[in-house]
């Protein structure tokens, strides 16, 4: 192999990446090699990726009073031209390569930024005026990346994974960031991509009083292709990001999975993949975004549309309270998904990401969230209330959903065991109600609130069985079809989402507990842990909110702050 036409890359743990052209003969010769774990096909088409059309269409216009959110969010892309009208005064803009600025991408790159900072501006004229947005943009242009720093061919994007290296352990005050770039390809089970692996490492190796970043990333625009080749692609299969595909609408104005946005399932560790959808256009409906250079607007299909609108979605949740981190903001757009009961994994992961986020964070008289936040030492429990004071005296059914999210340290040297950690949840219901056993005999279950219960459980405890040491749990609803968890097991992935629906007699201080594990020599590793629950009881008389403010005093509502104080004007 000439050095020229190969790049290597190594870290730490012992993993080297080497991306090189190469002929047969030399495949041949080198696959024999003892340390080689895998040899994959690259292509680095990039163009084939934009999906865009030029326009002469007027946008709307910015508003009278602009002001500057300080929520930013690292847009890694193909830059943004000056005078791109809706995206200048809410972008600051850095070069990263030396290349002059392509004009294909700089249509890409402002579009993304666009989206980021508006979402899609369909519906809106010349004559509407946008409202200042609750991020701002920090674009790092990438591309084009002929070289690396060393005089390398920037094969597989490697030049510029080292730049994003360098930018997300530099840049603290960006914890948010998008990906609407990537190599092409559908991911293979036994190969990992550098991408996918840097960015896996950045999201958890951070300081502990830091926040993990998290990177929204688009998940290809390949979904039309044949079986496998239809498959996610790098790094939309990291396990600590949210790996973002696009929707559209059929005829009958219903969402549904765009054709070309790549489908899953993911890796180890994150078999659902796409976590989310959201608007990315089709040819008879496509997303207007921002025309770079100009005040125009035009229309644009595709991934990189849908994932930074979600980027724009986290910033918007972390703008409206100091409370909510990144990954805090994952798990709540995760847990709040619209799906359906006919909803297809596959494609659709965990579901349409919603619209509003203002109705996310709202609790009404009994449609209340709880939210956690902590880090928990594999080999170890902790038990989450979920406060529901004087349920079981009212009629009716109780719907409990939670959302558990992880960031996990990655083991590239194991594609088959790539998250060293995980997470096991487990409901009770009722914390009075208790399993008695004894070999040989039934097990019996006891509700010791029950009058003359308590009795009944010291007689059988006299005759030899043993009163379990937690109560009785209920095996809860996964958002997967049966057959789903019948051909995958879920236990090592990231995300957990669940949900039941009980009686209210039938709850009692109801709890999950969360018990962490690790493999191997991470055994004794923390695990941070993100968890939302919503608990919805309709029939509960007066204002189940209150009650539970009333009930545990230590508990503190986050503060929802107007947006508009964390702008300065500009």
């Amino acid at each position: 192999m000439l050095k020229e036409k190969t790049v290597v890359r190594q870290y730490e743990d012992g993993l080297t990446f080497v991306c090189a052209t190469v002929d047969k003969r030399i495949i041949n010769k080198i696959k024999y090699y003892n340390p080689l774990r895998s040899i994959k096909p690259i292509n680095d088409n990039l163009e084939d990726i934009f999906r865009m059309s030029p326009s002469t269409v007027k946008g709307p216009k910015l508003p009278n009073v602009i002001s500057k959110s300080d929520i930013k969010i690292g847009v890694f892309d193909g830059g943004v031209e000056k005078g791109t009208y809706l995206v200048d005064p809410f972008c600051v803009k850095h070069d990263m390569v030396p290349t002059n600025a392509n004009e294909k991408f700089l249509e890409h790159g402002s579009a993304v930024c666009g989206a980021v900072l508006f979402g899609c501006l369909n519906g809106l004229s010349e004559h509407d005026e946008v409202e200042s947005p609750s991020v701002q943009v920090e674009s790092f242009r990438v591309f084009p990346a002929l070289k690396t720093g060393n005089g390398e061919n920037d094969y597989q994007m490697y030049g510029t994974i080292d730049i994003i290296e360098k930018i997300v352990k530099e840049r603290k005050d960006i914890k948010v960031f998008n990906l609407s770039i990537g190599p092409r390809g559908a991911i293979l089970d036994d190969e990992l991509n550098r991408f996918t692996y840097v960015c896996d490492r950045l999201s958890y190796d951070v300081d502990e009083d830091e926040p993990n970043p998290l990177f929204c990333v688009a998940v290809g625009n390949d979904g039309n292709l044949d079986e496998p080749l239809n498959r996610v692609q790098s790094p939309s299969d990291m396990v600590n990001g949210l790996a973002v595909g696009a929707y559209s609408y059929n005829a009958i104005n219903d969402k549904t999975r765009a054709n070309y946005s790549c489908v899953g399932p993911g890796r180890e560790g994150a078999k659902t993949k796409p976590d989310i959808l959201d608007f990315g256009g089709s040819n008879d409906r496509p997303f207007i975004g921002a025309m770079h250079g100009t005040d125009l607007i035009g229309t644009v299909i595709g991934t990189s549309f849908a994932a930074p609108t979600v980027a724009g979605k986290i910033g918007k949740l972390m703008a409206s309270s100091d409370f909510i981190t990144p990954h805090l903001g994952r798990t709540l757009l995760i847990q709040n998904a619209e799906a359906t009961n006919e909803s297809n994994r596959m494609e659709l992961g965990f579901g349409f990401c919603p619209d509003s986020m203002n109705e996310i964070l709202e609790c009404t008289d009994n449609h209340i969230t709880i939210m956690y936040s902590g880090e928990i030492a594999s080999s170890t429990s902790i038990k989450l209330p979920i406060f529901m004071p004087e349920v079981s005296t009212c009629a009716g059914i109780a719907k409990i959903k939670w959302t558990i999210s992880t960031v996990v340290n990655p083991n590239a040297n194991d594609p088959d065991a790539y998250t060293n950690n995980c997470i096991e949840d487990t409901f009770y219901p009722h914390d009075m109600t208790f399993n008695f056993t004894k070999k040989g005999f039934a097990t019996k279950k006891l509700n010791l609130a029950l009058t003359g219960k308590v009795e009944e459980a010291i007689q059988l405890m006299n005759q030899g069985y043993n009163k379990s040491e937690l109560p009785v749990s209920k095996p809860a609803k996964k958002y997967f079809k049966e057959e789903d968890l019948r051909n995958s097991d879920f236990k090592w992935d990231t995300i957990i989402k669940k949900n039941v629906s009980l009686r209210n007699s039938s709850l009692l201080n109801p709890f999950i507990t969360l018990h962490a594990i690790g493999r191997d020599e991470y055994q004794h590793e923390k695990i941070r842990y993100n968890v939302v629950v919503t608990i919805d009881v309709p029939r509960y008389p007066g204002s189940l909110y209150d009650k539970i403010l009333e009930r545990y005093s230590n508990l503190t509502p986050i503060t929802i702050r107007n947006i508009e104080r964390v702008k300065a004007i500009i």
